[in-house]
């Protein structure tokens, strides 16, 4: 069962899948860094920046469906990483 905190993350994270195509920016990839720390915290993992060595470690101690909106969302921002 899925609380509001956990659902408000799921929509932040969606909104950052369907709408990177709009522009991408500064905004964009500390939004997702934000997204990615609170996804950390429903899990009991604290703090407020997460090494990327970090985030790999832990993703898979998200519930399923966290994990798999983190990856979609992960996805599209890599979209960008190379352009």
């Amino acid at each position: 069962m899925k609380n509001e905190t956990t659902e408000q993350l799921l929509r932040d994270a969606r909104l950052i899948i369907d709408s990177h195509h709009e522009g991408f920016g500064e905004s964009l990839v500390l939004d997702a860094a934000s997204i990615r720390q609170r996804a950390l915290a429903t899990v009991g993992i604290g703090g407020m920046q997460h090494t990327e060595d970090e985030w790999d470690a832990n993703i898979g101690k998200l519930p399923l469906e966290i994990r798999s909106t983190m990856i979609a969302m992960d996805d599209a921002m890599d979209m960008h990483r190379f352009c």
